[in-house]
């Protein structure tokens, strides 16, 4: 698995995994097939447009494996947190792991610079139980949506601004 920048070459691309992710919902809706697409053009246009206004420095990344384009990743480094803004991967791709890994690293990245995780997830979507497997905590709630943290441990017998850089 790597990471390589999102380039204006990956905009089709990036929409078609956004359409993956709505395909359920959309199944429900009684829409025919252009108005599934209007949809989803509307929704792909203000996710993004809401992201860079609100975390206008947030970087977009294109998760490969063996080569091949498997999902995107879009992180905000702040100066105390790292926001994942979202990481979504192609059903072909759920379920062998690469989530797992590239949430692993964004830990091991946030303790390092000894930065909290922070992210926004619906309450009922499966990657929830993900995050609390990973450490992440619930802090707060929005209507339908959980604000969740994972903070690095202080160092015992140090300084209490002191942050270790293994967690326990």
């Amino acid at each position: 698995m790597q990471l390589r920048p999102v380039t204006a070459a990956d905009q089709a691309w990036l929409r078609a995994l956004y359409a993956s992710t709505r395909e359920q919902e959309l199944g429900l809706s009684g829409w025919d097939a252009a108005g599934r697409e209007a949809f989803v053009e509307m929704q792909f246009r203000a996710q993004h447009l809401a992201y860079q206004a609100r975390h206008p420095a947030a970087l977009q990344h294109i998760i490969e494996c063996n080569g091949q384009a498997a999902g995107r990743l879009w992180t905000d480094d702040g100066a105390l947190s790292i926001r994942l803004l979202d990481i979504s991967l192609l059903p072909g791709w759920q379920r062998l792991g690469l989530g797992t890994r590239c949430l692993r690293a964004l830990l091991e990245r946030a303790g390092r610079q000894r930065k909290a995780l922070r992210l926004h997830v619906a309450s009922v979507n499966p990657a929830r139980r993900l995050y609390e497997r990973l450490g992440l905590v619930v802090t707060g709630e929005q209507g339908p949506y959980l604000e969740m943290a994972w903070q690095p441990l202080p160092c015992p017998d140090s300084d209490p601004l002191e942050i270790c850089d293994e967690q326990a």
